[in-house]
């Protein structure tokens, strides 16, 4: 079976159906970056070109990891339970969710990592898993008065509530839950395509 518009494309003939390379805005900053390279690479840099290539390398910037690092790590006294540790916690997913290419599953990876103590990845299948619906239809009940990003950070507090009392309820590490239901889902729901959510 051919693609209908196969038939469509068209390839370059002429100089004058060239684009300008002025017009190329790819990745702008890290595009720079890299074009500047010269010397060895090493892994930092290999993983840039790939996340460049993909189109997947998030901005970040400095105030935003100043602020993820006052989150304590895993061996610290850090606790979602106490009110300062709570607002340090959400004003970095806040920031990290206004950071350019993150979303609620990157953005709960890089605080999964600084502290799977009290963080842990939301995931399609770990939601599957803990809620029986689709990311989505998980969410759909939560509004903030402030917007999007304070209704997402509303939702992965209660998430994490949740999967933690799962987890205690099933007797797995509370640390590795996340990872327990992802490949739970994986044998439950085998078979049904993951959509894909834009949390």
């Amino acid at each position: 079976m051919t693609d209908k518009n196969y038939s469509k494309i068209r390839s370059v003939n002429s100089k004058t159906q060239l684009v300008s390379i002025d017009k190329f805005e790819y990745q702008g900053n890290l595009t720079k970056k890299l074009d500047s390279l010269s010397g060895d690479f090493d892994e930092i840099v290999l993983n840039q070109i790939v996340l460049w290539k993909v189109n997947r390398y998030p901005l970040i910037c400095d105030s935003t990891i100043s602020v993820l690092n006052k989150i304590g790590d895993k061996q610290s006294n850090f606790s979602l339970d106490n009110e300062k540790d709570r607002e340090i916690a959400s004003k970095a997913l806040k920031l990290l969710l206004k950071s350019n290419g993150v979303k609620l599953a990157m953005a709960s990876t890089i605080l999964r990592f600084k502290n799977p103590n009290w963080f842990q990845i939301f995931d399609e299948r770990v939601c599957r898993a803990l809620y029986g619906k689709k990311p989505n239809e998980a969410f759909s009940c939560f509004k903030a008065k402030e917007g999007r990003t304070n209704a997402t950070i509303e939702f992965y507090f209660k998430y994490l509530k949740d999967l933690k009392n799962r987890a205690k309820e099933l007797d797995v590490e509370y640390s590795m839950a996340d990872r327990v239901f992802w490949l739970t889902d994986k044998k439950l729901n085998k078979g049904i395509k993951l959509s894909n959510h834009s949390l």
